[in-house]
């Protein structure tokens, strides 16, 4: 039996400016009547210097709480990935903080940092390696709130969060059926080398052939990007989103992308996502789209 991703939600701060959106509610009822289930993108928080403050975990609880919309009626995860790429953040204390922010009270989280933003690769790698003899609903959170000279680098746009769930059965509203995964370490210098090494894990342990993958989503953030895509999958579609291109989002970076690119993906068509992160770290994801907004 297959494991299925729903359509992440996802959160992005704005880009600049301090304090409060007023205008902003976090309350999931009062977003979902704006924006519908699915919204592409909010911007409602504004930058907060310190990692451990409360205003990361509303972030993040916001995408959560709209990512439980796709789950069915009752249903609770059992568990929490809380991936974060943020070096400063460790400990349990902010993956509870987290789950207080989303009023899940009965959920066990499981924190995964400190991997340059493979983070939410390498826990699917997990759920994947557990099989289906786990059939409970799996919350999956990204956030990347940068810290220090690293958000003075990247302003507020690097701050973004992404939450989906990971199950045993089909989303209701459509998602992602998740063949396989790959994670390994490579030198910082030679990431085609690296993508190509990982993709190649995935794809062996999917069954499928490079040509087989119609579309591929890389990270943001590195400049030889588009090259070297070119060379580890010189057919496939490249795709990259328009929001905050150019910005690496860390491990919430591909959700954000898949998010925005989901509206052009056609059903039952394989892709590809790619991470090279910091760390000497990448990753990849195979995936099959079972159903298409595009296609209603």
């Amino acid at each position: 039996m297959p494991l299925w991703l729903s359509q992440p939600a996802m959160m992005l701060a704005p880009d600049s400016g301090r304090g409060r959106d007023a205008r902003f509610d976090f309350y999931v009822e009062n977003a979902a009547a704006r924006h519908g289930t699915a919204p592409p993108v909010f911007a409602g928080l504004a930058e907060c210097p310190d990692t451990d403050h409360p205003e990361a975990e509303t972030l993040a609880g916001a995408a959560v709480r709209l990512a439980l919309l796709d789950a069915p009626p009752g249903a609770v995860p059992t568990r929490l990935y809380d991936c974060r790429s943020s070096p400063s953040i460790g400990g349990p204390a902010p993956s509870y903080k987290l789950l207080a922010k989303a009023s899940l009270d009965r959920t066990v989280p499981l924190a995964l940092h400190g991997q340059g933003g493979t983070e939410t690769i390498q826990a699917i790698l997990l759920r994947l390696c557990e099989g289906t003899e786990e059939d409970g609903l799996t919350l999956l959170s990204g956030l990347h709130w940068p810290v220090g000279s690293e958000r003075d680098t990247a302003s507020h746009a690097a701050s973004a969060a992404a939450a989906a769930l990971i199950s045993p059965f089909p989303p209701l509203a459509g998602g992602y059926r998740l063949l396989s995964a790959a994670v390994t370490r490579h030198p910082a210098e030679d990431r085609a080398a690296a993508l190509a090494t990982v993709l190649g894990e995935a794809l062996e342990r999917s069954g499928l052939a490079v040509g087989d993958i119609g579309w591929s989503v890389a990270q943001e953030g590195a400049a030889d990007t588009p090259m070297v895509l070119s060379a580890v999958m010189p057919d496939a579609r490249k795709m990259r989103r328009t929001m905050r291109r150019g910005i690496d989002l860390g491990c919430a970076d591909l959700l954000v992308s898949l998010r925005e690119l989901s509206v052009t993906l056609s059903a039952g068509t394989p892709g590809a996502l790619l991470a090279a992160g910091n760390f000497m770290s990448a990753a990849a994801l195979i995936v099959v789209p079972e159903w298409s907004i595009a296609e209603g």
